[in-house]
């Protein structure tokens, strides 16, 4: 096992966006919705908008949905919220 950096330890790693991914996975699969909002800090807006295929685009492709990204001043860093397009909350518990 090896702790020099750019080496790959037996954990994995796991990346915020890998967070938002699995729980928009779970939203479409047990909710059944097409049509989200994502309020995240506006770092993270930015990251998830930037490039010519965003991130938030392929997920749109690749689970046949309409995903708008809206940042929120007020969250923190690691703070995310998912709403319909009634803008109710979705809760993830």
């Amino acid at each position: 096992m090896s702790f020099l950096p750019g080496h790959r330890t037996d954990k994995t790693d796991h990346l915020f966006t890998d967070e938002l991914e699995t729980s928009l996975a779970f939203i479409v699969d047990k909710i059944k919705t097409r049509k989200l909002i994502l309020n995240v800090h506006p770092f993270v807006a930015a990251y998830l908008k930037k490039g010519l295929f965003p991130v938030y685009r392929k997920w749109d492709i690749k689970y046949k949905i309409i995903l708008k990204i809206q940042a929120a001043t007020s969250y923190h860093m690691l703070e995310y919220h998912f709403y319909d397009r009634y803008d109710n909350e979705i809760d993830l518990a």
